[in-house]
């Protein structure tokens, strides 16, 4: 198994929804809306806004995507840690690009208070709820917009 990325409290899976998943650089976390494409960056589990803290989650890797004009730069990048190195895409990386970090359910894992891990159970469509969405199906994930540096999204 891969090494574990770096998770917060979060609960033991009841009715909460899937983790969520947050990217750092310098401890701030990065905001979807905008930021210019740094070094490196830290990858962080929380549990979802609304659910108590009992626990923690675990990641065995996640999929890291440069994607310009809906399609893919390069290659899906396979990330076994939480740290994520970034300078390989700063020097193909545009103004208007995403960067698209995600972690499929089947790399998701439940950390117990006794350190034990369990697999993480996919979520399932609540009643009155139509359907999840084909992203929420697959597992969780980041998009955050490529801005040119020294400047931030509005």
């Amino acid at each position: 198994m891969l090494g574990c990325l770096a998770a917060t409290a979060a609960t033991a899976q009841t009715d909460c929804s899937a983790p969520v998943l947050q990217v750092l650089h310098n401890g701030q976390a990065i905001p979807a809306t905008g930021s210019a494409l740094p070094a490196s960056a830290q990858m962080r589990l929380v549990p979802a806004p609304g659910c108590p803290a009992a626990g923690s989650y675990c990641a065995t890797g996640a999929e890291v995507t440069l994607v310009r004009a809906g399609r893919p730069v390069l290659p899906i990048m396979l990330v076994p840690q939480s740290r994520l190195d970034l300078r390989p895409l700063q020097r193909i990386a545009q103004p208007g690009d995403h960067l698209f970090v995600f972690i499929p359910y089947e790399n998701l894992l439940v950390v117990a208070a006794d350190g034990s891990q369990r697999p993480y159970a996919k979520p399932t469509p609540k009643p009155g709820r139509l359907d999840l969405t084909p992203d929420d199906a697959k597992g969780i994930s980041f998009k955050w917009l490529i801005v040119q540096p020294g400047l931030g999204a509005k």
